[in-house]
């Protein structure tokens, strides 16, 4: 999915129980009640932010598909003003994100599951919901400014067919080397995300140092298996926001 240049705002709910009990109990620990979530995005000069997307979502596994259908969102009036209803228990967790977006594909997003479990930096902004309904959350700053990057990857100094784009596993870990998101590229590959024929990742990721490393992936066999040696990598690289990062990696493809 293309991104245009707005800021977005996510709120995360986390109650550490199953899922059949979230969604009985409204995903919190108390009686079930609509709440009104309400507050204002601002800029770092306290200045509101119009456009500001704002979403409510349960879901802490990006593969439980299930939470997807529970999502809410909204976006910002020109006062930076957002209003989400949404219904759950009191004494439901939620993380409160706020991104400004950029203009490439996100790798990885806020509420950034999966990789906040191993990188506490992708954590947002914690608050309980209590007895009283209507929360007001004031004013938030954008906590995570994005950057993009265009990464060329070769194989032995040619351009990737579409073949070679499917057969390709990409993991992405931090600069101490914790792998904070992997899957594959293909089946489908996703435009313009890559570009086929000048053989180009384009992707977003917010301010950081980070390394990117390809391995194969075979969807031929049941199951599905993903080699175990790398491919190839890039340098450890720095995202800074509102750049555009050129890269290259050459891959040892069969």
């Amino acid at each position: 999915m293309r991104l245009d240049t707005r800021t977005l705002v996510f709120i995360w709910l986390l109650n550490g129980v199953l899922l059949s009990t979230v969604v009985s109990l409204g995903y919190g620990q108390g009686v079930s009640r609509v709440y009104q979530i309400s507050g204002r995005v601002v800029d770092v000069s306290g200045h509101p932010v119009e456009g500001a997307e704002v979403t409510v979502s349960p879901f802490y596994d990006l593969s439980s598909k299930v939470f997807d259908l529970l999502e809410e969102s909204t976006v910002t009036d020109a006062n930076g003003r957002f209003s989400i209803s949404k219904r759950f228990g009191a004494g439901t967790r939620l993380y409160l994100y706020t991104a400004l977006s950029s203009t490439g594909e996100y790798l990885i997003s806020p509420p950034f599951s999966f990789s906040n479990a191993r990188d506490r930096h992708f954590l947002g902004k914690l608050f309980v919901t209590r007895e009283k309904s209507e929360i007001e959350l004031g004013d938030f700053p954008v906590q995570f400014h994005f950057g993009d990057m265009r990464l060329k990857v070769t194989s032995n100094g040619r351009s990737l067919t579409e073949a070679d784009w499917k057969k390709l596993w990409i993991v992405l870990s931090n600069d101490r080397r914790v792998v904070l998101y992997q899957q594959s590229i293909g089946p489908v590959i996703k435009q313009p995300e890559i570009d086929i024929p000048a053989s180009i990742a384009f992707y977003a990721l917010p301010e950081g140092k980070y390394r990117i490393e390809f391995r194969s992936f075979d969807d031929d066999i049941v199951p599905p298996t993903v080699g175990r040696r790398s491919l190839g990598a890039t340098r450890l690289f720095e995202i800074k926001r509102n750049e555009t990062l050129n890269l290259t990696v050459d891959l040892l493809l069969k």
